[in-house]
């Protein structure tokens, strides 16, 4: 199972629902005495997209089947939790190590005679790393943070009410049906496997390392706070730092451009079902 259900079953049972009325009303139209040749043949037409319909809903269903039997196999829900509590925790993180940088940049001046030098040479060495936390990191873990999150609460609904708006009788909401379904699917996919691409990208082991490298992070938070302030350069290595922050860093905007891969993704497909771009 993905990072939510589709919730085919109650989306086939719909769609069925939905066709079979359509598929009634035209028919009734069509046999209605005094009715133009115009309605008969708009009622004809109703009849046929109900029918389609009924296909698309037993076929729908099927392809869904066999995506959860693919996603199920080789991605447990637990690594679409990873996802989630990797850029929650680096939203926090990412805060926090600007505060602390802030903080300690703020007190560095009050120490006696080296205060001021020491202060203009921290301030040098981390204002890059102010910049790639400020810059990168906490704006799209927040972003990707929010994207996740609402997946997977919208998730299980979009699918269901995709299905259900196509087979709306006479077409009247296709449109909006192929664009949620395309979402649904989509990032149902997308999602999961998010996890994966980044850590086969980065060198790392596995899921949970992606996770992992942020107490690495947060082992060097603890370590800067700890650390007497007039030998902060004795126990603040700069350059492993800035190597784990730029890591952090390429992971976010890697699992940004995927989400953004799958944005486009979705759109194209919304444009190969119903004609209609997502960006409605």
């Amino acid at each position: 199972m993905g990072c939510y259900s589709l919730n085919a079953a109650s989306a086939v049972g719909v769609a069925v629902s939905l066709s079979m009325l359509g598929y009634a009303v035209g028919n009734l139209i069509r046999f209605l005495p005094g009715v133009s040749r115009s309605t008969r043949a708009s009622a004809a037409s109703m009849v046929d997209y109900a029918v389609a319909c009924l296909m698309f809903a037993a076929f729908s269903g099927g392809i869904v089947g066999l995506l959860d039997a693919v996603i199920g196999a080789f991605t447990p829900v637990s690594d679409c939790a990873v996802v989630e509590e990797f850029f929650s925790n680096s939203l926090w993180k990412a805060a926090g190590l600007i505060g602390a940088l802030g903080g300690i940049a703020a007190a560095l001046p009050f120490i006696p005679v080296v205060g001021a030098a020491i202060s203009i040479a921290f301030t040098v060495a981390v204002a890059p790393l102010l910049i790639i936390l400020g810059a990168i990191i906490l704006p799209t873990s927040a972003l990707n943070y929010v994207i996740v999150a609402a997946f997977k609460w919208a998730g299980p609904f979009l699918f269901p009410a995709g299905v259900a708006a196509i087979a709306v009788p006479n077409r009247l909401l296709k449109g909006l049906g192929a664009v949620l379904i395309s979402f649904a699917i989509v990032f149902y996919t997308a999602l999961p496997l998010a996890p994966y691409a980044v850590v086969s990208i980065m060198g790392w082991s596995s899921p949970s390392e992606f996770l992992g490298k942020l107490d690495e992070y947060q082992g060097q938070i603890d370590s800067l706070k700890e650390s007497p302030t007039a030998g902060i350069f004795d126990v603040f290595n700069i350059t492993n730092f800035y190597k784990v922050v730029i890591d952090w860093a390429v992971a976010c905007l890697l699992t940004a451009l995927i989400v953004a891969i799958a944005f486009a993704a979705a759109r194209g497909l919304s444009q190969s079902l119903g004609g209609v771009s997502a960006s409605v």
